[in-house]
């Protein structure tokens, strides 16, 4: 088995930024009912106090100014994962069996290549990846630097 992860670190998911501004992730869901959304917060009074925000604001507007491409920070996710990169599971026929036929040696094997991610806190699974983009680059044939093996 080869085990492959990183510990830290922050991507930025453009993915992310673009399907949330064009509300077609899941979390853009609150507010298609009503065709408006009321952010959350409070505004400044006149008189200098404060009392929560009831500007009812158009979805496009609102997504398209929160999931903007310069807000980073609505669009960055930790960069931490762990994953089975490979793992082989190989049957050695017995020399008894063999023997009866003019073959030495044979063996039977499973290979395969990324079978589990997730993102991880050292050793524990914390959370699933945010969006595709991500789990392709992490799990798919890209790659990402500062990566770590483990062969157990």
């Amino acid at each position: 088995m080869l085990f492959d992860g990183q510990y830290g670190g922050i991507v930025y998911s453009q993915t992310h930024h673009k399907m949330s501004e064009q509300g077609k992730l899941r979390h853009t869901l609150r507010g298609r009912e009503d065709g408006f959304i009321v952010g959350e917060g409070v505004v400044q009074n006149t008189d200098g106090t404060y009392s929560p925000n009831t500007t009812q604001v158009n979805l496009a507007t609102y997504y398209g100014d929160y999931y903007r491409r310069a807000n980073v920070e609505s669009n960055s996710f930790d960069a931490s994962f762990v994953k089975l990169r490979e793992m082989r599971v190989e049957y050695a026929v017995p020399a008894r069996i063999l023997s009866r036929t003019s073959i030495r040696g044979a063996s039977i094997a499973f290979y395969g290549r990324d079978l589990a991610c997730g993102a991880s806190s050292l050793f524990l699974i914390r959370k699933l990846l945010h969006s595709t983009a991500l789990r392709f680059s992490r799990c798919g044939n890209g790659s990402i630097a500062n990566t770590t093996d483990f062969r157990c």
